[in-house]
C-alpha cells in the first residue's frame, strides 16, 4: 500500500500501514511490546516507506460517497478519527436483479462506538436449493423471498402491512453535492 499511495499520489490509501509502522517504531525505541504484529510484509513497508506520505495521508477525505447503477449505496460518517462518530450505509436497487434481495432501503448503522442496526448478509444456495426454493425465479410470488435472509425479513427495511417489496420497483439513491457544510469533507 506505501508503493501504491506513493504511485498514485493518494498517500491517504496506506493510512493504515503508516499507523501501523509508527505503532512498531514506537514500541521498538521504547523497548515495549507493540498493538501491532510485524507480518511478512513489513520489510517491504520499511523498504518503501516514504516519510513524506505520513504527512500527506492527513489529507481530507469526503465524509459521504454514493455509487451509481444497478444497485446503487451511499455511505456517510460525521467523521474519521472519533471512534464515537455516526455512520450509516443505505443500499438502494431492486429485488429484481441477479443475486439480489429484498432488500432495497437496508442500512446499518453505528453511532457513539455501538451498531445499531445491522445486515445479517446472504444465505447459503446450497441450504436454500435443499429447502426446494425457486433460486433463480424473480417473480413477486417466487418462493426465492420466503427465505429469511434473501426475502424482507432478514433486512432493515421499511414494511407496511407485512407486504413484500414489490420486485418492479427501484430504490434511487440521490448523489450528495461536495459542498463546504453538513457533508463537506474534514481531516483525518
Amino acid at each position: 500500500m506505501l508503493w501504491f499511495a506513493r504511485e498514485t499520489d493518494r498517500p491517504v490509501l496506506a493510512r493504515q500501514e503508516i499507523a501501523d509502522v509508527h505503532t512498531l517504531y514506537r514500541a521498538a525505541i521504547s523497548n515495549t511490546k507493540s498493538t501491532v504484529h510485524p507480518n511478512r510484509h513489513t520489510p517491504l513497508e520499511l523498504l518503501w516507506w516514504e516519510p513524506t506520505l505520513a504527512a500527506q495521508s492527513a489529507n481530507l477525505l469526503p465524509l459521504h460517497w454514493t455509487s451509481q447503477g444497478v444497485l446503487p449505496m451511499a455511505v456517510m460518517r460525521s467523521a474519521w478519527n472519533d471512534p464515537q462518530a455516526t455512520f450509516v450505509a443505505i443500499k438502494g436497487g431492486t429485488p429484481n436483479h441477479s443475486h439480489a434481495h429484498m432488500d432495497a432501503g437496508s442500512f446499518v448503522l453505528e453511532a457513539d462506538g455501538v451498531r445499531w442496526a445491522v445486515d445479517l448478509g446472504t444465505e447459503s444456495y446450497d441450504k436454500m436449493r435443499a429447502a426446494k426454493l425457486d433460486l433463480w425465479s424473480y417473480a413477486q410470488t417466487s418462493t426465492r423471498w420466503t427465505t429469511f435472509r434473501v426475502g424482507p425479513e432478514g433486512h432493515n427495511i421499511l414494511r407496511f402491512g407485512g407486504a413484500y417489496q414489490d420486485i418492479m420497483g427501484k430504490g434511487e439513491i440521490t448523489t450528495l453535492p461536495a459542498k463546504k457544510g453538513a457533508w463537506e469533507t474534514r481531516s483525518i
